[in-house]
């Protein structure tokens, strides 16, 4: 199963961004002899080729539920696609019902979270705006998003299988290290944005003591979320729930403006 340091890995060959994982590395210099690549990559036929691949995936796995996984890695990896040709093909909101009414968790959920963050990727938000209001209606739900990210982020290290840990309730993993990606995510620009927003607000409730446990992190939350308050591009939901967080960071004390580093 995919996690962000792969999917970022993958997302260098494919789109020439150079990974978070890797800016931060701190590697060693190495001598070369003659020109070399800055980092992997495709000529463009290749790449042309790597997104026709995943739509065949996708249109193969996507009505067989043994599969399912396949699919959304699938649709996920086609939203790389800087060109904007993917969003032709990743399956349309109207085949699944979370974008529509209040649904129970399956695998099908995850799997229509990954087309609709797919689709805003590609520049088209409001599937997922609509995910997040219809698909969140329960706490299973918000327990399989929560796990799902701490996934995704490294807090759950054990490699899974299927997405059936999306729902486990005995999964224990603190919420610093998400707390710390979602915060360097609050960006009026960030295509997830929303989605950012509604996992910070559930991730607090569920982890109460997260953010005074990282006074740095919480306070940089603060600056950060303030400037997300005066930018017009957040959805009234969002902005709720923005403003939710910032009530409660001041109940425990946390409403200290943190200075962030000027570049350059």
């Amino acid at each position: 199963m995919l996690n962000h340091a792969v999917t970022d890995l993958i997302s260098w060959a494919v789109s020439g961004a150079e990974p978070r994982i890797v800016q931060h590395a701190n590697l060693p210099r190495t001598e070369r002899r003659g020109p070399g690549a800055a980092g992997p990559a495709l000529d463009a036929s290749d790449r042309r080729q790597f997104f026709e691949n995943l739509r065949m995936l996708a249109d193969r796995a996507a009505s067989d539920d043994d599969v399912i996984l396949l699919h959304r890695q699938a649709c996920y990896l086609g939203s790389l696609d800087r060109t904007g040709a993917s969003a032709s093909w990743l399956s349309p909101p109207r085949a699944f019902p979370h974008f529509h009414r209040a649904e129970p968790w399956t695998p099908r959920w995850v799997d229509a979270r990954s087309v609709a963050t797919s689709l805003a990727r590609q520049g088209d938000r409001q599937p997922l705006r609509d995910f997040i209001t219809h698909a969140h209606g329960d706490d299973r739900s918000e327990l399989a998003g929560l796990n799902y990210w701490a996934f995704w982020v490294g807090e759950i290290d054990q490699q899974q299988p299927d997405d059936s840990y999306m729902a486990d309730s005995s999964l224990r993993w603190r919420g610093a290290v998400l707390l710390r990606h979602i915060v360097d995510r609050l960006d009026a620009d960030h295509a997830f944005i929303d989605l950012n927003v509604h996992t910070l607000w559930a991730l607090l409730q569920a982890r109460p003591g997260v953010a005074v446990a990282e006074p740095e992190t919480a306070s940089l939350l603060v600056t950060r979320s303030q400037r997300l308050m005066d930018t017009a591009e957040l959805s009234a939901r969002a902005r709720g729930e923005l403003t939710a967080v910032l009530y409660g960071l001041r109940v425990q004390g946390i409403g200290h403006e943190r200075k962030e580093p000027v570049d350059g």
